[in-house]
Order: structure tokens, then C-alpha cells, then sequence
């Protein structure tokens, strides 16, 4: 124990004799430190514009990829799962030699309102018409203008009133 107590003592001794850094060392540390801080650092071929590049790149891609999706959704059958309504017209991917004047179908449950939306084949929506409660409606001139030869459109029926399908079509026509 003698021994353990006297090597405990010199070490004590030899901690309080050591030299300790001066106020000049702690000051050079301090002033190479900020130093190297205040440096750049050696710049590297900066790829960040290529970063950018490849992710302008990815979102274009997915934004056709999505336009290109959107753009099939609407079916070329009839939605309202009763058949093809022989009331509608045009209908049947009939050719037109001129744009149609009006729209025609078959006739739902008393009290029924209908209200038509025409589309181009990309599905955007051309026209909507008032809600009517007769089974035909007329197109003004200006939506008439809209369509051009060599195209294909669709319209649809909304139907409101006491009727288990609340729409009927798409309706496909082409202009020649």
C-alpha cells in the first residue's frame, strides 16, 4: 500500500510541476484557427448546374409522362352501361362533313335536368352547357367555331333527377 500511496504522490507532484501553456500559445492557437477558418476551401468542379440539369430533365419527363395518361383516360364506350343510346346523335364515331348544330339523346325519368360537356380527344373541355329538361340542346356559333376539320371530339350527358346513372356517353364524332 506504501507503494501505491507514493506513486499517487509523485504523479499529484508531477501534474502540478508541469508546464502549462503560456497566454502567447493559447493566443497563436487561436489565431491559426481562425485562419483556416477564414480560408475557402479549394472549390471543386461545381456539378450543382448538373444537378439541376438532370432534375429539370426527370420533371419534364414525368409531366409528359402524366399528359400522356391523362389524355387516354376517357373510353370510346358508352359509360352508362345501358348500351349505345340509339337516341344520341352524334354518336358512333360517326364522321360529320360539317360540325354538328346540336345534341340529341334518349330521354330519362320525368323531372330529369341534362346538362352537355364537349371535349376535344386530349379530354379538355371545350363547352358546357345551361341545365335543360328537354333531351336536346342547341351549340352557339362560337363554340360551332371551335371545331375544326380532321379532329375527333366527345361530349357527355350529366343527368340529375330520380335516374340510377347520373351520365350518359362519351359520344365520339370526327369533323371530315
Amino acid at each position: 500500500m506504501d507503494n501505491n500511496d507514493d506513486e499517487q504522490q509523485l504523479r499529484s507532484e508531477a501534474r502540478r510541476h508541469a508546464p502549462r501553456p503560456s497566454a502567447l500559445h493559447d493566443e497563436a492557437i487561436l489565431r491559426a484557427a481562425r485562419n483556416k477558418a477564414g480560408q475557402k476551401k479549394v472549390q471543386r468542379p461545381q456539378r450543382r448546374w448538373l444537378m439541376v440539369g438532370a432534375g429539370l430533365a426527370a420533371s419534364l419527363f414525368l409531366a409528359v409522362g402524366v399528359l400522356q395518361i391523362s389524355s387516354t383516360i376517357v373510353p370510346d364506350t358508352d359509360r352508362s352501361g345501358r348500351g349505345t343510346d340509339a337516341a344520341a346523335w352524334p354518336s358512333e364515331n360517326i364522321e360529320l362533313a360539317s360540325p354538328p348544330t346540336e345534341f340529341r339523346w334518349s330521354e330519362q325519368a320525368d323531372g330529369s335536368r341534362y346538362q352537355v360537356r364537349l371535349h376535344n380527344d386530349a379530354a379538355e373541355q371545350l363547352w358546357e352547357s345551361e341545365w335543360v329538361s328537354t333531351p336536346h340542346i342547341s351549340i352557339d356559333d362560337s363554340t360551332v367555331e371551335l371545331l375544326a376539320r380532321g379532329k375527333r371530339y366527345f361530349w357527355v350527358v350529366n343527368v340529375e333527377g330520380n335516374v340510377t346513372n347520373q351520365s350518359m356517353g362519351p359520344y365520339w364524332f370526327r369533323i371530315k
